[in-house]
Order: C-alpha cells, then sequence, then structure tokens
C-alpha cells in the first residue's frame, strides 16, 4: 500500500511541475513590417515578398496580413504551405490571417504572395508571431462590415488574433474589443488605408465574441492551448 501512495504522490508531482511550467499560450516574438507602396496594378497581378524567420522556443507561426489593393494572400513557412483566412470585400480591401502549428522546420522564410485588385496602388502591411503552447486552431471568422468576430476555445489559456482594414486614409484605424487587447499595429498606411492588427489571450474556455469597428474587411483565428480540455479531472488508479 505505501509503494502505491508514493506512486500516486510522484504523478501528481510531475502533473502539478507540468502545470506550473506553462498554462496558457505564449507569445515568443513579433514583428511588424509597412510594405512600400506600388504603383496601380492589374487585377490578378502577383505580388510577392519573403523574410526570414523563427519558431526557435515556440511551435506556431502566424502572420496577420492586411491592405487596400488586393483580394488574397497565400503563405509558405520554409516553403511549407500555411493555412489562410482571407476576407475580400469585393472591391480593394482585403485582411488574411496565415498560420502554421508544429511547423517542420524551426526557422526559414515566410513568403507571402499577394494576388492584387484591378485599378488601385497596392498598400499593405502585416505582423508576425512566434506562439508556444499551442496545441490546435479554435476557429475562425470573418466579416466585411462592422460586428463580432466569433469563435469557441476548449481549453483555458487559448489565444486569438485579429486584423482589419478601413479606407480612412489618415486614421483612424479599425478598432477591437475584448479578447485581442495587445495591438501590433493601429494607424494610416502610407496616407492610403487605415490598418489594425491585435493578438491576445483567451483566458478561460467558451464561446467569444470580439466586436470590430470601422472596418471594410477583418479576420480572426483562435488557437487551443495544448494542455487537457478546461474540466478534465484526472484520474489515477
Amino acid at each position: 500500500m505505501k509503494k502505491s501512495v508514493l506512486v500516486v504522490m510522484l504523478v501528481c508531482g510531475v502533473l502539478a511541475g507540468l502545470a506550473q511550467g506553462q498554462e496558457a499560450i505564449s507569445v515568443i516574438a513579433t514583428n511588424v513590417v509597412v510594405g512600400p507602396r506600388t504603383g496601380n496594378l492589374t487585377a490578378g497581378t502577383l505580388y510577392t515578398t519573403n523574410f526570414p524567420w523563427s519558431v526557435s522556443g515556440g511551435n506556431a507561426v502566424v502572420v496577420m496580413f492586411a491592405a487596400e489593393g488586393a483580394s488574397s494572400m497565400t503563405a509558405t513557412f520554409a516553403g511549407q504551405a500555411m493555412n489562410v483566412t482571407n476576407v475580400f470585400d469585393n472591391d480593394r480591401f482585403v485582411s488574411s490571417i496565415a498560420y502554421l502549428v508544429k511547423p517542420a522546420a524551426s526557422s526559414g522564410d515566410i513568403e507571402l504572395t499577394i494576388t492584387t485588385a484591378g485599378g488601385s496602388r497596392l498598400s499593405h502591411a502585416y505582423s508576425v508571431l512566434t506562439l508556444a503552447g499551442v496545441g490546435e486552431v479554435a476557429g475562425s471568422d470573418t466579416r466585411t462590415s462592422n460586428g463580432d468576430l466569433s469563435y469557441t476555445t476548449s481549453r483555458d489559456g487559448g489565444y486569438v488574433v485579429g486584423v482589419a482594414v478601413n479606407n480612412f486614409f489618415n486614421g483612424p484605424a479599425p478598432t477591437v474589443s475584448v479578447n485581442p487587447d495587445l495591438i501590433l499595429l493601429a494607424e494610416a498606411v502610407d496616407g492610403n488605408c487605415s490598418i489594425l492588427q491585435a493578438h491576445g489571450t483567451v483566458d478561460a474556455a467558451g464561446m467569444y465574441s470580439d466586436t470590430y469597428d470601422a472596418l471594410a474587411a477583418a479576420a480572426s483565428v483562435a488557437f487551443d492551448w495544448m494542455g487537457p480540455p478546461a474540466g478534465t479531472v484526472v484520474v489515477i488508479k
């Protein structure tokens, strides 16, 4: 009997140690880039930009992209295709989020391929994050008018990123309330449009709606922490 008690105590100690080590998704690194403005482009022109990035210390890479003069964006990391959530307002504004959980490589180039919208110069900006502790994607949402972007997380300690763009030449940028409370970018971009790129922790598992205002196109993606689902009870026999 004493041996069984000792085993239970050791296992419980290990579980407690893991919980103390990390109980939520965390941000390892961020970077914000405002791209150069182009001249007027023919619809469907492909514009490519690339830059080096590392996920060292993390297990997911996320790119938030928004532009005037584009209709979609695709992305790769170290040659591996990223998942992308795109929203286009059927005019010339796009918001996109590319992400890759547990990429095959720990470092390499991120390459963005942007499909341009016709009759408009391209003005864009993107933010990159390395996240640690990501288990899986919890959900994504898009819209082209003011209102809520919704998602449901199944674990405490999740994370959400959001991006939006509008046609306000000199600002203000779109706004967001509720979980994405850390602002990477919220400003006018080369006097052509204004862009918001934000992120934040989703403390408790559940259904959420983040409210976006003053937008032409907006997108969000939420992630679950890699730990056990909320409310899980560990039984040791």
